[in-house]
């Protein structure tokens, strides 16, 4: 049998996951989640190897690193999502070496602790789009009920269709999330068609008026009867949506809102300003 390893991780799931990782390598394992019995086994199983969470709910886990790196020059692997001791760990790691097979499990670990953060950093960036992408629609949802329900403008077909429009951009965000490994990846999904650009771009201003209205702007548009490009008329109005929402939110009264179309072409492609 190899070498024992110790495992110092005070989560359960994943303590187990890499002691079963360990086991199937053909190594002893000997697990904790305490900083202060991590410095007890080095002194009493003399392992050959170390695998560390360096956020221990006692000791913490530099403590045990240094313990480990004093005299034993036992190699270790860290496993950390702690920003503030990045640049530190990173050197520790290129100094980590272990020969044979260990080694390859402890390279192994380093790039599985690296997809750890990296998977964790992905998810917290797509909490973030998410909420603002779910936001747009709703805010216009409820400021156009609003102004229906306190008198302010009449409940026409035309408020209400622009309203089941903001309806069915919300359904497509949502539908998004179903596919949550896609959007991870950064592949939403996109169904290009013939679509009048113009009309998208009158369609999510008339949409978000209530919002731009509420915050005092003045609108000048400059746009032309139709213009047909080939895109996803969803993640258009998405786009042109958030656009004007942001326009909402930080300038003063009174400002002015261009919303111009094409403010320039270029072969096949057509750009629209919002300033």
């Amino acid at each position: 049998m190899a070498g024992a390893v110790l495992v110092v991780e005070d989560d359960r799931e994943l303590r187990d996951l890499v002691r079963r990782y360990l086991e199937r390598a053909g190594h002893a394992v000997y697990t904790t989640g305490s900083g202060a019995e991590a410095l007890r086994l080095l002194d009493t199983a003399d392992p050959v190897a170390m695998v560390l969470d360096l956020g221990l709910p006692d000791i913490d886990g530099l403590t045990v690193l240094a313990a480990a790196r004093d005299g034993r020059q036992v190699p270790v692997v860290v496993l950390t999502a702690r920003s503030a001791v990045e640049d530190r760990i990173d050197g520790l790691r290129r100094g980590t070496d272990a020969p044979g097979e260990l080694g390859e499990v402890i390279v192994a670990f380093d790039a599985m602790a690296d997809e750890v953060v990296r998977a964790d950093a992905v998810r917290r960036r797509l909490a973030a789009d998410v909420a603002h992408e779910l936001r747009t629609p709703l805010a216009a949802l409820q400021a156009g009920l609003e102004e229906l329900r306190d008198g302010l403008r009449a409940a026409d077909s035309e408020r209400l269709a622009a309203l089941h429009d903001q309806a069915l951009h919300l359904g497509r965000v949502v539908g998004d999330l179903a596919a949550l490994s896609a959007a991870e990846a950064a592949t939403l999904s996109l169904h290009p068609v013939d679509t009048d650009l113009a009309g998208v771009a009158r369609a999510a201003l008339d949409a978000q008026r209530p919002h731009l209205d509420a915050a005092g702007l003045r609108i000048d548009t400059d746009l032309p009867q139709a213009l047909i490009v080939h895109a996803d008329p969803d993640r258009l109005h998405q786009s042109i949506a958030n656009l004007l929402t942001n326009a909402a939110r930080y300038p003063g009264q009174g400002t002015v809102i261009t919303v111009r179309l094409p403010l320039a072409t270029a072969g096949t492609h057509a750009v629209t300003g919002i300033a």
